[in-house]
């Protein structure tokens, strides 16, 4: 069975192929020093690009898995398919709406690393407003 963007695969069938398998899962948050950088008044474009890029994502094999999995589970606060899911508080919304239409597309297979540089100049010229 082929995975779609509604129906994910069950975790434990692709889970074991990740590339952040053995990664500590915290690096995976979009924690506060992350947000931080995205904020209008402490913009630290750098900071945010290297934490995006550093992920393993680009180079895992079931990245699309992982996308339509957190599309299906609506996560948040953590990097999934190489792009941050957002909280559902504060400016959080807009930022996941800037987000999802993007982890649709690394769901149906779309380059990671291409929609990376996409999200990340979207999430800059938001924050840029």
């Amino acid at each position: 069975m082929k995975a779609n963007s509604t129906t994910p695969a069950p975790a434990h069938t692709w889970i074991t192929d990740a590339a952040c398998i053995e990664d500590d899962p915290r690096d995976y948050d979009v924690d506060a020093p992350f947000l931080r950088a995205l904020s209008e008044k402490q913009l630290d474009s750098t900071y945010a690009w290297q934490r995006i890029t550093n992920l393993k994502c680009t180079a895992c094999p079931v990245a699309h898995l992982c996308a339509v999995d957190a599309l299906h589970h609506k996560d948040i606060e953590v990097f999934r398919g190489g792009l941050p899911m957002f909280s559902r508080h504060s400016r959080g919304p807009s930022l996941r709406r800037i987000i999802e239409p993007l982890l649709h597309r690394v769901a149906a297979g779309e380059s990671v690393e291409e929609l990376q540089t996409i999200a990340f100049g979207a999430l800059l010229r938001y924050v840029s407003k």
